[in-house]
Parts: structure tokens; sequence; C-alpha cells
């Protein structure tokens, strides 16, 4: 398996979002694999959390989770059908008290706050797009129109 990432830091004590139109492609229609946006952080114990909007596989699937924890994920957000070679802008919005906003083709699908918020803020996010399949013909994804920075709250 191979996955690919692009970085950036992004400091929790700002209204930050993460932002790219996001494709699935055809070309390449193997069995495993998805492409996501990230913004994540190492907690206190050392456990990645992930705040992540995603197309998967199995059926084609794009939705938004928050998982890395705990076995099973920490929150799922509702998921939608689709197609190989549809664009999806997908964004995530986290303010300075760890409130997470989730938004798909611009309509917010979810939001969440970690019962222990708290402890997290403060902390550094890494902002992240990737691309993972656990077969090297399983996957081609496409980015466009990244977006990394701060808003203002209304």
């Amino acid at each position: 398996g191979i996955s690919l990432f692009a970085i950036k830091n992004l400091k929790s004590n700002q209204y930050n979002f993460v932002e790219s139109k996001i494709l699935l492609s055809s070309e390449r229609t193997g069995q495993d694999g998805d492409i996501g946006l990230a913004m994540m952080t190492t907690v206190k114990s050392g456990q990645e959390l992930i705040f992540l909007c995603v197309i998967g596989r199995g059926p084609i699937q794009v939705w938004c989770e928050v998982y890395g924890r705990t076995d099973r994920g920490e929150y799922s957000t509702g998921k939608t059908i689709t197609n190989y070679d549809v664009w999806h802008t997908v964004r995530i919005e986290m303010d300075p008290e760890i409130n997470a906003t989730f938004y798909i083709d611009g309509q917010q699908v979810g939001s969440y706050r970690p019962n222990d918020a708290k402890e997290i803020m403060g902390r550094d996010f890494t902002a992240r797009l990737g691309v993972s399949s656990s077969m090297q013909t399983g996957i081609q994804a496409h980015f466009d129109d990244v977006r990394i920075g701060q808003f203002r709250k209304e």
C-alpha cells in the first residue's frame, strides 16, 4: 500500500479552515482506496486525532468523520452515494474552542466537539491531503482549488 500526503501546520488558537475540490477518478477502479482532506493533531496520550472529509469506495460515498483514538470512529456525518469523476468541494472549519464544522459542496453536513476539547486547545493542527490504497492499481485521485487559512466568525 501507499499513502501520499501534502502537509501544512495550523495554530489552534485561530479560526482555521481547510478546503479542496476532490475527485475519485474512474481511470483506476481497484477495489480499495480513498481520498480526503484532513485536519489532525496529536493529543496528550500521543495518539492522533483526525478530522476528515473523504470519498471512499464500497459503494462510492462522500462523508466526513473524526477518528484516531479508538478502534471505532468518534463521529461521522451521513454518507452520500456519489460516482467516479464527480468533483466534490469539502471543507473543515475549526475554531479555537475545537468546534469542528464539516461542509460538502457548500452544505453544512455536521459538527463535532470532542469531550476533551479543553485539553486539545492550543495544540498545533496539521492540514493534510491524502490518497490511500492498499494496492498499486487501486486509485487515482485529483485535488484542485486547495485553500488553507483563517476565517472570521460572524
